[in-house]
């Protein structure tokens, strides 16, 4: 009988990762975020002030001035529906080119000038808060290859919902003086709004927002995050 030969086998690899397989991605520590945010913020706050909140400003008050500008009314076409005091900045409204009736108060101040409707400053300010919030939030953890996604999406949401809270709270500040809401229940509902435009919106969308398109910061604040590993390329 003939020796039986014995195969050597030869050595396999690691099996190589199935599409679709689950692993955990990299850990984030909370308190090296949580400095991070701190640092980011401060920075972009003085960024915000110093160089964006003015042209900021401008520009909401020319999209207003521009939707005001389609509106059927007699002096929509030429006059300024928001002028700037250069005194102390506030925003004055306009708001008998709304052709509002007046309330009595409003007739006793200003007599036969029509004063308009002032806005302070700091208020002005609460409105466009919101994104220095949302830019610290979003790169106090690290989105990866989404980071444009994040921050353009998000930015340009909270854009828009700072600017649609400006017009409600500029409605809500124009029914103190003029007639604005026709009932009871209106006019609760105004306040409401504006109280939420100025005191809520600001500072809610942005952590909303950041939650929404963060994934990475999801998972810091629910857990369960995972990534799925790559394929090899002879699987």
């Amino acid at each position: 009988m003939r020796p039986k030969r014995h195969r050597h086998k030869q050595a396999e690899g690691p099996p190589a990762a199935r599409p679709g397989v689950l692993a955990p991605a990299a850990p984030v520590r909370p308190w090296r975020s949580l400095a991070v945010f701190l640092i980011l913020l401060a920075s972009l706050l003085v960024l915000w002030k110093l160089v964006l909140l003015e042209p900021l400003e401008a520009l909401s008050r020319g999209a207003i001035q521009g939707v005001f500008s389609l509106l059927p009314f007699p002096g929509s076409g030429s006059a300024e529906l928001i002028t700037v005091d250069r005194g102390n900045g506030d925003w004055i409204v306009h708001a008998s080119l709304l052709l509002l009736p007046e309330r009595e108060i409003t007739v006793q101040i200003a007599g036969a000038n029509e004063a308009g409707v002032r806005m302070q400053p700091v208020m002005l300010q609460c409105f466009s808060l919101c994104l220095p919030i949302f830019w610290a939030l979003a790169l106090a953890v690290w989105p990866g290859k989404r980071l444009f996604r994040v921050l353009g999406i998000g930015t340009l949401l909270l854009a828009i919902i700072s600017q649609v809270s400006l017009v409600v709270f500029l409605a809500y500040w124009t029914d103190r003086y003029f007639v604005v809401a026709s009932s009871t229940w209106t006019e609760f509902w105004l306040q409401l709004a504006g109280y939420l435009a100025l005191n809520v919106a600001p500072y809610a969308a942005p952590l909303v927002l950041v939650i929404a398109l963060h994934r990475r910061l999801r998972a810091l604040v629910f857990g369960g995050y995972s990534v799925r590993i790559q394929p090899s390329p002879g699987a």
